[in-house]
This record gives structure tokens, sequence and C-alpha cells, in this order.
């Protein structure tokens, strides 16, 4: 992609200026003596270059420099779905939600018939028009349906909220198309990034650059269609103005509102966790359940584990250095790998020791494992080896000697 063509630094202005839902147009790029910034853009918002970290972005001005920096050298960007819902950045602390992610991440060409599926059913509710729908240069299609700003009220905190509030969305949308629901948990935080149109692919899961589709100008065939679509991965320029729409249309569906306000409402929050008798452990000593854990081989989850159990614990619970505690990971995924192969890279699991280290994140407690719904999908595999230890006390929260930090939430993997 020629990052020095106008039509393309338009195009993707446009679709940045649809990711931040600004209302007005905004005129130019960054720099142009006739710049004129959008209007009324859900600012401010986090984002991320490759694997940097997450910086505060404020201005319509800022994000787009930064994000045409990203498109002139062929990096990755991140940001913020709702950057509103977080509870640090929502106004008046109360969650503001305008646009849900269904994610199809099956292969491209099942993808490509669920996605019209998913029109199919929208139809409708929008007039025609189609909702956003970006190809993520590795197989995922991703659909974003965009609804009015709505607050989010309820008697649960406001992660829970957000939580039940995209849950009953997705659960709407895909029972109305036919489609079975698998919501990938990190969805489900408010915290939820999503890759950027118009930057390019680094993760070694994919070439090229993800891009924004028309899916109605594909071909029927399915195969076709998915041939079509990794070329305008590889070749985004190639095909601006038909595949790759050179503006967005951004369609509210009418009746989203409603759904995530009711969700809201009736969401109750999650159980606290009821004290057992204690097993003899010392506050900073071994944990018998994680350590049962790490002798253990999982077929599914291995990610999310490193990243909220196993690096926690290694790292600011038995303090072990960086090296050690990766090593430890390492061999429990390997072993693991035996029962179904996994995209857990000894890269990702010394950013989740290093990210652990730097947070003072601690491991979460067993009745959080076996109750968040971060991990309801594998819960089954999780309960048979962790039942033995159901009346250990839980590791004490916080770091000894250190105010505790916010948990960082890595990115999603779209």
């Amino acid at each position: 992609m020629n990052p020095r063509d106008p039509a393309a630094v338009s195009a993707a202005l446009a679709w940045w200026r649809a990711h931040l839902r600004c209302t007005g147009p905004g005129e130019g790029s960054p720099g142009d003596p006739d710049y004129r910034p959008p209007g009324g853009c859900e600012l401010p918002t986090q984002a991320r270059w490759d694997r940097s970290e997450w910086v505060l972005v404020s201005t319509p001005a800022a994000f787009e420099t930064r994000a045409l920096s990203a498109l002139a050298e062929g990096r990755e960007m991140h940001a913020l779905v709702n950057p509103l819902a977080v509870p640090d950045l929502a106004p008046r602390g109360i969650p503001v939600i305008s646009k849900v992610i269904l994610e199809l991440d099956s292969e491209l060409e099942d993808n490509i018939r669920a996605a019209r599926a998913v029109l199919s059913f929208l139809a409708p509710s929008l007039g025609g028009a189609r909702p956003r729908a970006y190809f993520t240069a590795h197989k995922s299609i991703h659909l974003y349906l965009d609804f009015r700003p709505t607050a989010l009220a309820g008697p649960a905190p406001p992660e829970r909220l957000y939580e039940c509030a995209v849950r009953s969305a997705l659960g709407v949308i895909s029972a109305g198309s036919g489609l079975r629901a698998q919501v990938d948990p990190a969805y489900l935080l408010p915290k939820h990034m999503a890759r950027l149109p118009f930057t390019r692919r680094r993760d070694g899961k994919g070439d090229g650059w993800a891009v924004p589709v028309d899916l109605g100008a594909l071909p029927e065939d399915p195969g076709e269609a998915a041939h079509l679509l990794r070329d305008a991965a590889l070749y985004p320029t190639d095909h601006l103005g038909r595949v790759v729409p050179e503006r967005p249309d951004v369609p509210l569906v009418p009746w989203l509102p409603d759904v995530v306000a009711a969700a809201a409402a009736s969401c109750e929050p999650p159980p606290a966790p009821r004290p057992g008798p204690g097993n003899g452990e010392r506050p900073n000593g071994p944990i018998r359940w994680v350590e049962a854990l790490l002798g253990a081989s999982v077929s599914d989850g291995r990610e999310r584990l490193a990243w909220l159990v196993l690096a926690p614990y290694l790292v600011n619970v038995l303090g072990l250095p960086e090296d050690q505690a990766v090593e430890h990971i390492w061999e429990w995924a390997r072993r693991s790998s035996e029962l179904a192969r996994t995209d857990l890279s000894k890269f990702r699991i010394r950013y989740y020791v290093r990210s652990a280290a730097r947070s003072g994140l601690r491991p979460f407690s067993l009745r959080r494992l076996l109750t968040d719904p971060r991990f309801e999908d594998i819960r089954p595999e999780l309960e048979p080896v962790l039942a033995p230890f159901l009346g250990a006390a839980d590791p004490p929260e916080g770091r000894p000697g250190g105010r505790r930090r916010r948990d960082r939430i890595p990115e999603d993997d779209i």
C-alpha cells in the first residue's frame, strides 16, 4: 500500500474517523494548511503501535497523526472499541457504549457465508445499508454493529454492565442470523482493543493490511470471494473503490440501544467469593491449586491462563526472575501443545511476565477463575484439576510493600 497515494490517505482518514464515531467530517490531514479536525469524536481513547505501551490520545489530530505514522511505516495499530465505556474515561464515571463487534473466526470461506447471514438479518432494520466490515489479513471478518451511544445503568459494577450489554447484543444478533454465538472473552471487557484499518498486520498470523471491505462487491462463490479478499489485503490500493470502500457508511441499528440498556438494568453483580478454611499456605509461598495447574495439560485457554494466572503467580507470588518464569510457562505450554496446537509463543509469554512484573498484577483467585466469563468456555476442563482445592484460601490482593495498580489488559487478537 502506497502511503503517498492521496486517495489511499483520504480513505484511511475517513475510516479512522468512523472508528472514533466522529460526527463532524473533518477536512484534510494533520499538517496540511487547510486541515480541519473532525468533531464529536469518542475521545479520549487509548492506542498502541506494534507491541509498545498503550498511550492516551485526547484529540482527533493526535490520533490521526499517529495513525498516519503507522500507515507510512507499515506498523500495527490498535485502539479502544468503546473508549467511553472504560471507567477511567467514561463521562462522569457512567459507561457509554455505541458499538459491538461480531467476530467471525472460522475459515475465511465460512466467515463470508456467516457475514452474509448477518447482513440478511440486519437488512430490514438498516434499510439495506451494510454495517462496517473489516478483513484482518488473516482469516477473520469483523462486523461492527453501530448504534446510538447508550449509557449503561444497573446494579452491577461498570465492567460487569459492559459484559452483560455486549453479551446480550451479540447473542441477539447471532441467534437472529442463525449463528452459534461464540463470544471471545476479550470482547466482554471495556478495554477491548481492535486493529485499526489501513494498518499492517505484523504478528505472524497473516500477511498484508487490515482493510475495510464491501461484502456486496465480492463474488457470490465463497472461494472466489476469499481469494479476492486476500489479494485486497496484500494490495489495498488496487482494490480501492471496489472491494475496499473509500468512504464508510455507519448505519445505526435502531433497536440495539434498548437491548444493551435492558441487559445492563437486569445485570446482577458477580457473586462474592466464599472464604474457605485455608490450607496453611504462606501468603507469598506456593499456592497448591496453581501448582496443580502448572502440572496439568490443558487443550485450550492457554494464553488467558498464562496472562491472568501463571505469569502473575510466578513473578509476584513466588518472586521468580523473568527468565525462570518464562521457562516454567513455556514448558507448560509445550507440554499442553501435545493435546492441541497453540499460538502461544515464547515472545508472548515474556510479554505477559514483564507486564505482570510492571503492574504488580496478582493471580486470579481460584473462585474468580471458576466464575469469570473469560474462562467460561474452558471451565469444564479446569474443574476436574481444580476441584480438590475449592476450599483453599485465595492469595491476598495487592503487592506487598507497594500500591496495587490496575490490571493491564492486552489487546485482543483481531
